[in-house]
């Protein structure tokens, strides 16, 4: 292990990086350059971490801020670039692998996204609050009659208004000028069949 300040970093992870980064020599600066972006399910636990672990299954991408180069790293190691990062990292993991139940409420208004209506008691939901305190723009919304929505990126366009669906959700941050946010894009969506399979869902 590579030691910078209080942090240490595996060292073929610091050298994977160095590749690939403005900052050659000062370590701490090195990994300032990087943040999360968002989590691939590989599906298989095949994959190896930059810094030399087997049997990674989900590729947690990172973005370099200076050189805009994009590479990935396990669970473990991205909680390396920023005190943001467990808190995002949870959320995503759970969107990813256990996913969440929503209804479709139709299009967001002069927007391309989707509306799917989450209990309030959801994880999602509960995150929102950590969520509103890191980012500017969240797209999970309560509405006057205190409903609880996200609003999700999605290519399919056979989705029935008030019928339930589970989604794995891919959540990815991102910055502009006016402010930063996070987005959710669907990575899986099946229809739930039968209501009688799923008594435990309250809107």
């Amino acid at each position: 292990m590579a030691e910078a300040g209080s942090r240490r970093y595996p060292q073929q992870l610091t050298s994977h990086l160095r590749d690939l980064s403005k900052e050659k020599n000062n370590e701490l600066q090195l990994y300032r350059e990087w943040t999360f972006c968002h989590i691939k399910d590989s599906g298989e636990t095949d994959r190896r971490c930059p810094c030399g672990k087997t049997g990674i299954r989900y590729l947690c991408y990172i973005k370099n801020r200076i050189t805009g180069m994009l590479t990935f790293v396990g669970t473990k190691c991205v909680e390396f670039f920023d005190e943001e990062m467990k808190e995002v990292l949870k959320l995503s993991l759970g969107l990813i692998s256990t996913g969440v139940t929503g209804k479709y409420k139709g299009l967001q208004k002069n927007g391309k996204k989707k509306r799917f209506e989450v209990r309030a008691n959801s994880k999602i939901v509960k995150k929102e609050p950590r969520l509103k305190a890191l980012f500017k723009h969240v797209p999970i919304y309560q509405k006057r009659n205190k409903k609880w929505e996200i609003q999700a990126f999605t290519q399919r366009d056979d989705l029935t208004l008030d019928e339930c669906y589970t989604m794995k959700i891919k959540s990815s941050r991102w910055t502009q000028d006016y402010g930063n946010g996070i987005t959710f894009r669907v990575t899986e969506l099946e229809r739930i069949q039968s209501l009688n399979n799923y008594y435990e869902i309250e809107f």
